[in-house]
């Protein structure tokens, strides 16, 4: 691989922000009922929130936000909770509907790791990308090789996510993503490796380099279900909404901006998808 694939690459898979993600909870009461769901079609809202001398701002439907939080619904039992979850699944359009999903998913105990990935499974090409990388994080403790190929196709699709949205200030949304779930992985990674491996061999050094070598083994992996298995969402309002112009526009009280001000064409989608995918296949041909 020459300097120029490896930077690709770097720039690809890997990200250098400093920003990280922390679960806490938000004061907003718990919803009580199914019914509740209609509590998510409510007008965006500015949040606010001081941390010392800095007062951060965020809209109430910024998914990437929104999944930093602890689950706001309740549910009697597993039955409820995942006939609920087929209810959100339906609205492609409510990024705050998507971010009780995730959260839901990733959080509850009503449903266990096994489970949550037979949920996954055969819905993941009609949800947002994030939840690509959630599947990769519960099927990792137990094949970290299908894990690593699950999380290189969010990384995929979450660029692809991200070229066609006008605001290029999205992309900070997908560092904060990878860089929460590089973590993750590192930690199941050690746990896998002290079950299944030598402990001795356990350092820093081995992890970096046994992470960039799954990293690279699972792109033709992913690439090849992409190629299989068309990704559905059409409009990525789950990344849209996390940047500085539907920040703008909803403190304008814009609320439902034409999706022409916001995507780019479906022409020039596929054509940015097209050089995405040729940029992994370029990498994929020197392994």
């Amino acid at each position: 691989m020459n300097k120029l694939q490896y930077i690709t690459l770097l720039f690809l898979l890997m990200c250098f922000s400093q920003i990280g993600l922390c679960i806490e909870h938000r004061a907003f009461p718990k919803l009580d009922s199914v019914s509740s769901i209609h509590a998510y079609e409510q007008p965006p809202q500015i949040i606010k929130s001081r941390k010392g001398r800095v007062t951060d701002l965020r809209v109430s439907d910024d998914f990437i936000s929104g999944i930093s939080h602890y689950p706001e619904m309740k549910f009697k039992d597993k039955r409820e909770l995942l006939s609920t979850l087929e209810l959100m699944l339906s609205d492609k359009k409510n990024p705050a509907k998507q971010a009780e999903m995730f959260r839901q998913i990733e959080q509850s105990e009503l449903l266990t790791s096994e489970e949550k990935v037979i949920w996954l499974k055969p819905r993941i090409n009609k949800l947002p990308a994030p939840f690509t990388m959630l599947l990769a994080k519960f099927v990792a403790p137990t094949n970290l090789d299908e894990a690593f190929k699950w999380k290189v196709l969010s990384q995929l699709r979450m660029k692809i996510d991200a070229t066609k949205c006008k605001d290029q200030s999205v992309y900070e949304g997908i560092n904060l993503i990878e860089l929460y779930y590089l973590d993750s992985f590192f930690d199941i990674m050690v746990a896998y490796y002290g079950k299944h491996g030598d402990v001795s061999k356990l350092t820093n050094e081995y992890l970096n380099d046994e992470f960039n070598r799954r990293n690279l083994q699972a792109i033709k992996a992913a690439l090849q279900y992409h190629s299989a298995h068309a990704y559905q969402l059409q409009y990525p309002y789950w990344l849209n909404n996390h940047g500085m112009n539907h920040l703008k526009m909803v403190m304008k009280n814009h609320q439902n901006p034409a999706k022409k001000d916001v995507f780019i064409t479906a022409l020039d989608s596929r054509n940015k998808e097209k050089q995405l995918i040729a940029m992994f296949q370029q990498v994929a041909k020197t392994l």
